[in-house]
């Protein structure tokens, strides 16, 4: 992985919303995804990548584009297109919900502990 402009800089990319003045960072996979996968090892450095933005920048997902967005092109490539949901939650991955029951039990433990605290004599 290596990094081609300094975050911020203005890019040559997405000219089309006027988004090429610094306020957006563009990333850019190695390969042609209308005709391959990316590699594992993509993958991983991507969301690595993704997640360090994220909190340098307080990115939020609703702000996370594609080049396709704006452009009449196939960014990120037709075989990413259906994973889209999927790289966005490599770092935007919402907090699973405990199960019903299992929200239940916390809920219950915590009563008695409560009870159990009141009881004790300070």
């Amino acid at each position: 992985m290596r990094q081609a402009r300094a975050d911020g800089e203005t890019t040559a990319a997405v000219w089309q919303e006027g988004m090429n003045d610094g306020r957006c960072v563009h990333i850019c996979l190695d390969g042609n995804f209308d005709i391959e996968k990316p590699t594992a090892q993509q993958i991983y450095a991507l969301r690595d990548l993704l997640k360090r933005l994220k909190t340098e920048h307080g990115i939020k997902s609703t702000n996370f584009k594609y080049h396709s967005d704006f452009a009449n092109k196939t960014c990120p490539g037709k075989n990413l297109q259906e994973d889209r949901d999927f790289i966005t939650r490599l770092a935007w991955e919402r907090e699973s919900t405990p199960e019903p029951n299992l929200k239940k039990q916390i809920y219950d433990h915590l009563n008695e502990l409560t009870k159990l605290i009141h009881k004790i004599d300070l």
